[in-house]
C-alpha cells in the first residue's frame, strides 16, 4: 500500500516540522487530512496553508484523542507523535522526508537543524565524559544497524528521536539484533515520556543505552534526570542526584495533571528573595525559550494550579547534590 491508496488520512503531532510536513504533502496529493496536536496556533497556520483539518488535542490525553479518531472516517494514521496506534498506520518515512539537517546548513521549510547532537555533546563534557558523535542514521536499517554498532562501542550509546515520531519499532528491531534487553519504555515526564532504558550486546560486554525523545528540550531534560547518573556510575564515582531547590513562585502557573511537568523558568531576585517565574514556552522543541531559561519548574502530577508565592521544586541542570 501506498498513499495513493487512500482518500483520507489522520496526522497526529502536526504541528511539527515532520508532521506539518507530512499533512502538507498528503494535501497536496488530494487527501483529506485531519491534523491532529495540542498547539491550536500552529494547526491555524497548517490548516490556511493546506485546507487540512485542524483537531486541537492533548496527545496524552487518551480518552480525547480516541474520540477524535473514533469520529472520524480516515483511511491511514500517519502517526508522528508516539501515540496509541489505532487502525491501519504508515510509517511518516515513507514520505522519504529527511527532518534533520546539520547545524551549518540551511533547513527547508519544514526542516529542522540537527542541535540534540551537539547539545549532548556540551551536557557530557559538563559531566565529565568524552563524547564521540555518530552521524545521523537514515531510514535504512543496514546503516543503524552499523551505527548502533559503532555506538556500542563506547561506554553509553545514547540515541535521540526514533521513539516519539512513530519509529521505535524499527528501532527496536535493529538494537534486537545486539541483543538488546529494555527495562523501561516510558516516564510519567513532560518533556520526556517516551524515554526508553536498556542494555545490548557488544562483543563480550553489556553496554547502557538510552533512547531520548528527539524534542531539544525533552532530549536536554531527560539527560540530566536519567543519563547523567549513569555517567557518574560508569565512570567510578557514586552517582550524584539531581538537585531540586525550594524557591517561591512570582506568578501563578496553569497545567494538565497527570504527567510531572518541568518547565523552563527563570530565576528572579530583587535583593531581598529569590523567586522563579515560567517561562513562556511553546512545547519541547521550543529551544529559544530553553535557551533563555536558567532552571526547571517543576510541577507535581496531581496539581492544575499553583498560585503566586507557592514554595515550588526548581531544577537547575548541571548541579548535583
Amino acid at each position: 500500500m501506498t498513499f495513493s491508496d487512500y482518500t483520507t488520512a489522520l496526522v497526529t503531532g502536526a504541528s511539527t516540522g515532520m508532521g506539518a510536513a507530512i499533512a502538507e504533502r498528503l494535501a497536496k496529493r488530494g487527501l483529506t487530512v485531519h491534523a491532529v496536536a495540542r498547539n491550536e496556533e500552529r494547526l491555524a497556520e497548517l490548516a490556511d496553508r493546506t485546507g487540512a483539518i485542524p483537531h486541537v488535542v492533548d496527545l496524552t490525553d487518551t480518552a480525547a484523542l480516541a474520540a477524535v479518531v473514533n469520529g472520524l472516517n480516515v483511511d491511514v494514521l500517519v502517526n508522528c507523535a508516539g501515540v496509541s496506534r489505532p487502525g491501519n498506520i504508515l510509517d511518516s518515512s515513507e514520505e522519504d522526508i529527511d527532518e534533520l539537517v546539520d547545524v551549518n546548513a540551511a533547513p527547508g521549510k519544514h526542516q529542522i537543524r540537527n542541535s540534540n547532537s551537539y547539545s549532548l555533546a556540551s551536557q557530557i563534557v559538563n559531566a565529565g565524559g568524552e563524547p564521540m558523535l555518530l552521524p545521523v542514521a537514515p531510514d535504512d536499517k543496514a546503516r543503524l544497524h552499523q551505527l548502533i554498532g559503532e555506538g556500542l562501542q563506547g561506554d553509553l550509546l545514547l540515541l535521540t528521536g526514533g521513539v516519539s515520531v512513530g519509529k521505535y519499532d524499527y528501532v527496536e528491531e535493529v538494537l534486537s539484533q545486539y541483543d538488546a534487553r529494555f527495562h523501561f519504555t516510558g516516564v510519567m515526564l513532560q518533556p520526556g515520556k517516551p524515554l526508553v532504558f536498556g542494555d545490548a550486546q557488544s562483543k563480550d560486554r553489556r553496554v547502557p543505552f538510552f533512547g531520548l525523545p528527539g524534542n531539544p528540550v525533552s532530549t536536554m531534560v531527560t539527560f540530566e534526570l536519567f543519563a547523567r547518573p549513569v555517567l557518574d556510575a560508569l565512570s567510578g564515582t557514586k552517582p550524584c542526584a539531581p538537585r531540586f531547590l525550594q524557591v517561591p513562585l512570582a506568578s501563578s502557573v496553569c497545567v494538565k495533571t497527570g504527567l510531572t511537568r518541568f518547565l523552563p523558568g527563570r530565576l528572579l531576585n530583587n535583593g531581598f528573595q529569590t523567586q522563579v517565574e515560567f517561562a513562556k514556552w511553546h512545547g519541547s522543541g521550543d529551544v529559544v525559550s530553553a535557551a533563555s531559561s536558567d532552571c526547571y519548574l517543576v510541577v507535581p502530577p496531581d496539581c492544575e494550579e499553583l498560585a503566586a508565592g507557592t514554595m515550588v521544586s526548581v531544577f537547575i541542570p548541571g548541579v548535583s547534590h
